[in-house]
């Protein structure tokens, strides 16, 4: 697998795949997911909410983009109570789990929302 890290609005990145981090009990999405789910037509919203999606550390769901975005998918990981320190360890845990979210894994994958 390939990982690229580029810089510019998510929702213009032309990947297999994007990957944003939504913090459990915080009840919106963040800015770049926000911006992603208006791209989607709020469709990003729509299946984390049917999906149950709390944000934990372990959970993890993906979007298939239909072509709305340059991105084939988007891949949403849990990151956990926004008030626990964001080092590198939670770091390397959501860019694992994002990555094994995938079958086949893509070529190239883009990530961001972790901070």
């Amino acid at each position: 697998m390939k990982v690229d890290v580029a810089e510019g609005p998510l929702e213009t990145v032309k990947a297999d795949a994007i990957v944003v981090g939504v913090y459990a009990e915080e009840g919106r999405l963040r800015e770049s997911a926000a911006r992603i789910d208006k791209a989607l037509g709020g469709q990003l919203a729509e299946i984390l909410e049917a999906e149950r999606f709390a944000g934990k550390p372990a959970h993890v769901t993906h979007v298939h983009t239909g072509g709305r975005i340059p991105a084939g998918r988007v891949v949403v990981v849990g990151l956990g109570s926004p008030s626990r320190p964001f080092g590198a360890r939670r770091r390397r845990d959501c860019g694992a789990r994002a990555t094994s979210a995938r079958n086949p894994p893509p070529s190239k994958c883009w990530a961001t929302g972790c901070p």
